[in-house]
């Protein structure tokens, strides 16, 4: 294990040719990180980790330690070796013996970190070694097999080589669509639908003199209309008839003579009602065609 990343530690020796059961000594870890331990002539023993935060009551807390070895994570040490053991928020630490066999040493450090730096930042060698059996079917699950089936829709459940496949084929057929999606330049064609309106033909004529009519039932709307003086197909009028907004008589103020022809356009944008426009007379019968949309 690198010693980068630590600030300082204290060392002490927890147990001295240990031959028999015992609580060895304790170890000051008030405002340190963790404990790293050295252990070696175990023959036949068991030491496991333990903190308090006050050594004078009997209340020692049993904890884990992780192997430098193999990186696996222990509940106690049964094997000569180098182990560390997270002892953060904790005030004392030692290692409590079970003596079978063996002249035991347990030699102990305390370490603080540099600031921003954590255990899992420091090198053991081995911590989930994708070596392993275990870890190298677990690993395989989570890639995938390489022949995985793509998931059939976006977000379904996969490996990482089906969830690849998917993407890989999204892309593809992105792809695809690039060519009718270029217009004549090489940009992307902006297309707008053009609405087809087909315009609407009617006569309306006026049945007595000075009484007028409105050209069409209220809610007639038109954009542009193109008017002449009919009263039907073909048929010019008798007499002169008057257009213009409102109903009362002698209020039209636009004079259409027989066959002539004129446009009413909306503004850009807006609408006009053929009910708002009303036809005046001279000669009963006569009237206006117009052709709007």
């Amino acid at each position: 294990m690198s010693n980068l990343g630590f600030v300082n530690y204290k060392p002490a020796t927890l147990h001295d040719g240990a031959e028999a059961s015992g609580h060895g000594e304790q170890l000051n870890v008030t405002g340190y990180s963790a404990v790293v331990v050295q252990v070696i002539g175990i023959t036949t023993a068991s030491l496991v980790p333990q903190v308090t935060l006050d050594p004078t009551e009997v209340d020692w807390d049993d904890i884990q330690c992780v192997s430098e070895k193999d990186g696996s994570i222990l509940t106690a040490i049964t094997a000569n070796g180098s182990y560390i053991i997270p002892t953060p928020g904790k005030n004392w630490f030692r290692l409590d013996l079970t003596y079978t066999a063996g002249t035991i040493y347990a030699y102990a450090r305390a370490i603080t970190f540099m600031p921003g730096t954590t255990l899992a930042d420091i090198d053991i060698q081995g911590i989930a070694d994708i070596s392993t059996a275990t870890n190298q079917t677990a690993q395989s699950t989570l890639f995938g097999a390489v022949t995985e089936t793509a998931p059939a829709t976006d977000t379904a459940s996969s490996g990482l080589n089906g969830r690849l496949q998917r993407v890989a084929q999204r892309i593809t057929s992105l792809i695809a669509l690039i060519p009718t999606a270029l217009g004549a330049s090489g940009g992307l064609k902006v297309e707008e639908q053009e609405a087809v309106t087909v315009p609407t033909q009617i006569t309306k004529t006026v049945a007595a003199a000075a009484t007028p009519e409105a050209l069409a039932a209220d809610g007639t709307f038109f954009q542009s209309a193109t008017y002449i003086g009919i009263k039907a197909a073909r048929t010019n009028n008798a007499g002169t008839v008057y257009l213009g907004i409102g109903a009362t008589n002698d209020t039209q103020i636009i004079p259409i003579a027989p066959g002539e022809q004129g446009v009413i356009q909306a503004p850009p944008g807006q609408k006009f009602d053929l009910n708002d426009f009303y036809l005046d007379v001279e000669t009963a019968g006569d009237g206006l065609g117009l052709i709007y949309s």
